[in-house]
């Protein structure tokens, strides 16, 4: 072969291999933004699952609240239901109306109006869903014209039980749909990106962009809802697999708790138009680089005595011409990965940090959240996040991967401290931006301190009684359950007190409701008990008190001092000023033979009966067979 054909053959070798190294690269960049998309879709999908559960649970935790009032107060009137969805509604702003309806599906109480409407619900299946199944749980249902606002509404029910489990009715809470628009919309994503939120069922409980079409369509017929939700809980797709008719990137993921599904999808062509712009830069760099080579190999041949110096130049360039394709290749990816940090819950605080814990990144989000700025923050540990150094081990750096090696998400409620000490709770979510190293962890923080003010709240409604302040009656039994299994255990003395209003009944028919009100609010400040007695209204104007650690002699002393204190007491009306009496029951648990909290309740009721017969104003003792007398008037 001629060097004319060798060096032709050459020179269409390395153009060859230069359009292979760009095809590489090109084909990785395309690569890249697939991964990129793909995560931004999970983690889109997975904070908006996530929001949408702390959502729901904020209405379970609100029925279920209901549920308890109700079920342990089977007696309560359609007028302090009312009172109680009020109460409810109160809290809970993002509901369009809470209602109570009874067994039969008629309405009793509503939060919006009182009396409630002559409605019955019987046949809604917010309503049948609880009534035919005890275990029923949360129950949502796809969304629903309101029956007295215009718009649609997403129900929620609970089943009302009382303490024997015997089925009292239906709490309903009407979530408005705006909410778990917000949830959506919060994400920011950019245009082209499609959050949707739906039933296991198939149906669209909120959609961005928001479209009729969303809320119309028949979604159960479609992969996800027919296939994939049978196979796994979450995943990520690739085309049409999601919905069967578009081409798309895709991710799902479905709740453990509630019915939900919440799907990210975006175009196959809005990803990758960068890709393409970048295809139109490799295409441009190979076909400069191949018209650069022809030309050095032309005038390499034409000056033939200069060959090897041609040679050299032409090795040279393609060096350099491989070091500039790396380089933009690196910045590229810098770019990605600090695109990805940021990601799209700008309206959460996010902090980047690596193995050892220390801060990389810090959003404007975070600044305000703990009032560090981000020069301050950046490079300084997370342990001036937290109100103790040890706590740091609480943020999870344990670069744990699924079967489809994508980062899991682990969260955390922890106790925070702002740059000026001040404490609050939050939740972090942390998740891994890399596999390789070096490793960078994204924890992405809310404030919660709301969330906790409002369970604190709920649990002190749950558990004390709204007119007197003190316990009711499914607390105050736990709460003395608890002591006599602590007293039988150490064969420590305790006492049981039951004590009742005299004439109570009279104070109603002859000053009204209200002055009787007044009386046992009264009542209830005047039960001036020791640090770690229990006082509870058992009912009516009836009370509970438990005495651990002390004796029936002890007692005694003590009902004689309450009754002397309690006849000293005045209420006024406006009208009248009143005074009123009251009738003690005393029992030992330590004198009367079955120290069950059933079996000592009862004896201490017999001593109240018996205290009200022989003129009330006074205590009696019951232990056992023998009865002793109490101090009268």
């Amino acid at each position: 072969m001629s060097i004319a054909y060798r060096w032709i053959a050459g020179v269409l070798a390395i153009n060859f291999i230069v359009d292979f190294q760009l095809h590489l690269l090109a084909d990785e960049s395309l690569d890249q933004l697939g991964i990129q998309a793909t995560g931004n879709l999970k983690v889109s999908s997975n904070v908006v699952l996530r929001r949408a559960e702390q959502l729901f649970d904020t209405y379970d935790r609100t029925l279920s609240g209901i549920n308890e009032v109700v079920g342990i107060r089977a007696g309560l009137s359609d007028l302090e239901i009312h009172r109680l969805l009020v109460r409810r509604h109160a809290i809970t702003p993002s509901a369009h109306w809470i209602l109570v309806a009874r067994e039969d599906g008629q309405l009793a109480a509503t939060s919006l109006s009182f009396p409630a409407p002559d409605l019955n619900i019987s046949h809604r299946e917010y309503y049948t869903a609880q009534a035919d199944s005890w275990d029923a749980g949360l129950y949502i249902g796809p969304p629903l014209t309101d029956m007295w606002r215009a718009g649609r509404f997403v129900p929620t029910s609970r089943r009302i039980t009382n303490d024997g489990g015997r089925f009292l009715g239906v709490a309903v809470a009407a979530v408005d749909p705006a909410g778990l628009a917000n949830i959506l919309s919060a994400q920011a994503l950019p245009e082209g990106y499609m959050l949707r939120l739906f039933l296991r069922s198939g149906a669209a409980l909120a959609c961005l962009p928001d479209s009729d079409d969303c809320y119309t369509r028949d979604w159960s017929t479609t992969p996800l809802f027919s296939a994939l939700l049978g196979r796994a809980a979450k995943g990520d797709v690739r085309g049409g697999a999601l919905f069967g008719d578009e081409s798309a990137f895709g991710a799902y993921t479905s709740s453990a708790e509630h019915p939900l599904v919440v799907t990210a999808t975006v175009s196959e062509s809005q990803v990758l138009a960068p890709w393409r712009q970048i295809a139109r830069r490799y295409l441009a760099i190979g076909i400069s680089s191949n018209l650069a080579i022809v030309l050095i190999a032309v005038f390499a041949y034409r000056q033939f005595q200069r060959r090897r110096k041609a040679v050299d130049a032409l090795e040279e360039a393609n060096i350099h011409l491989e070091e500039r394709v790396a380089s933009r290749t690196n910045e590229l990816r810098l770019s990605e990965a600090r695109a990805r940090l940021f990601m799209n819950t700008a309206t959460d605080a996010v902090v980047v940090f690596n193995q050892g814990r220390r801060i990389v990144e810090f959003n404007t989000a975070a600044e305000r959240v703990f009032g560090y700025s981000a020069g301050e923050a950046v490079g300084r540990s997370l342990g001036i996040l937290l109100p103790q150094s040890e706590a740091i081990e609480d943020i999870p750096v344990n670069r744990v991967t699924a079967e489809d090696e994508s980062p899991i998400l682990q969260t955390r409620e922890l106790k925070a401290q702002s740059k000026d000490g001040r404490e609050f709770f939050i939740e972090a979510t942390v998740g891994c931006t890399e596999n390789g190293d070096p490793a960078l962890f994204v924890c992405v923080i809310r404030d919660i301190s709301d969330r906790k003010a409002t369970e604190e709240e709920l649990r002190r409604v749950a558990t004390t009684d709204a007119l007197t302040g003190v316990l009711n009656r499914g607390a105050w039994t736990k709460r003395t359950e608890e002591l006599i299994a602590n007293a039988r255990r150490y064969r420590r003395p305790l006492t049981l007190m039951s004590l009742d209003a005299d004439k109570f009944k009279q104070i109603n028919d002859t000053y009204g409701h209200p002055a009787g009100d007044l009386v046992l609010k009264a009542l209830a400040k005047a039960l001036n008990v020791r640090a770690g007695d229990i006082v509870g209204r058992l009912g009516g104007e009836e009370f509970g008190i438990t005495l651990p650690e002390t004796d029936a002699e002890s007692a005694q002393e003590f009902a004689k001092r309450l009754l002397d204190q309690i006849r000293q007491c005045r209420v006024s009306d406006g009208e009248h000023t009143l005074s009123f009496t009251v009738s003690i029951g005393l029992t030992s648990l330590d004198c009367g033979g079955d120290d069950s909290l059933e079996a000592a309740l009862k004896r201490a009721d017999r001593a109240l009966y018996l205290a009200k017969e022989r003129g009330r104003d006074q205590f009696v003792r019951l232990d056992g067979d023998c009865v002793s007398p109490g101090a009268g008037p």
